[in-house]
């Protein structure tokens, strides 16, 4: 994002927070003490990652999601998606 802005570090109030596990391992690195987060918003890259499990099963979807309301703050969340059977024709 900052080389897109021709900038060498991210613009002033973008912090970039490395997340490798469930976002339930790290809800407390993300929200302060009152439970919000010091951030308007999140963008978590993503779902498959921090969701804890598979994202299609609602034993992992509905707890996330819940945990993401815990934060109350607007959250975009990214998802890849493989290209190999994608009706693509040339």
């Amino acid at each position: 994002m900052a080389q897109g802005l021709e900038n060498n570090s991210p613009p002033d109030g973008l912090d970039h927070v490395r997340i490798d596990y469930s976002l339930a391992d790290c809800l407390e690195r993300l929200a302060k003490r009152d439970g919000t987060t010091p951030y308007g918003q999140l963008v978590l890259d993503s779902f498959g990652l921090v969701c804890g499990g598979n994202p299609e099963s609602a034993r992992f979807a509905i707890p996330f999601f819940r945990q993401l309301r815990s934060l109350r703050c607007t959250v975009r969340i990214l998802d890849g998606q493989g290209c190999g059977s994608v009706g693509v024709t040339s």
